[in-house]
């Protein structure tokens, strides 16, 4: 039966790999122009770390993580922090989760301090029983540990625990935890299958916590 909800940050909570990839687009081409929209698009969902890895390895690049890092987070934020509303949908979704009594948390490959800024940003900070962010897993998504980790935190087993994912790493990290999967791909993961999810949706206006509640049924 389902016992609790966790729900990925970026482009579940709040829409930002679009803020991500521009910035990325646009600090990238400065240093290497032929890096390609298609060669930036899979990057998104995945930590700095990753990112880093695969841009130096790729195009031999000596991108530094930390400054890398800091400057996409502060102008992501500086954009989207004043105009933040939060989404009708979502809000209606989180009301019924809480009145049915149900913990939910956060599993995200972003930072705390992100990730706190832009929930309180929004007043829902308060809803979330858990929050975990990159540095409480070891190996990131795809790998199930933050998943297995943020059921664990909020005194859940994982096979009663329905994720929120929109990408496919985070979706692989959730379904290798044992947990049923709720996919709402970003348009960079739109061309994705999702194979084995156990709702595919567009948006919150497709979800209840009736149509998650019946997984179990």
């Amino acid at each position: 039966m389902l016992e609790a909800v966790i729900f990925d940050f970026d482009g579940i909570l709040v829409d930002t790999p679009e803020y991500y990839f521009k910035h990325m687009k646009s600090y990238l081409r400065a240093i290497h122009p032929a890096i390609t929209d298609d060669d930036i698009a899979p990057l998104i969902g995945h930590t700095f770390d990753a990112k880093v890895n695969a841009l130096n390895q790729k195009f031999g690049l000596r991108i530094e993580r930390a400054h890398f890092a800091k400057a996409m987070n502060e102008k992501v934020r500086a954009e989207m922090l004043g105009s933040l509303v939060p989404n009708p949908d979502l809000l209606r979704l989180l009301g019924e989760l809480d009145e049915a009594g149900l913990p939910l948390g956060i599993a995200s490959s972003n930072s705390r301090h992100n990730i706190l800024a832009f929930l309180e940003r929004l007043g829902i900070a308060g809803r979330f029983s858990s929050i975990l962010s990159y540095s409480d897993a070891s190996v990131p998504k795809p790998s199930p540990e933050i998943y297995i980790n943020a059921a664990e935190s909020l005194g859940v087993a994982c096979a009663h625990c329905a994720a929120l994912e929109d990408t496919l790493a985070g979706f692989e990290s959730a379904k290798g935890a044992g947990m049923k999967c709720i996919a709402m791909p970003n348009r960079f993961a739109a061309g994705h299958a999702f194979e084995g999810a156990d709702i595919v949706v567009k948006d919150f206006k497709e979800l209840s916590f009736e149509r998650i509640r019946g997984l179990w049924l």
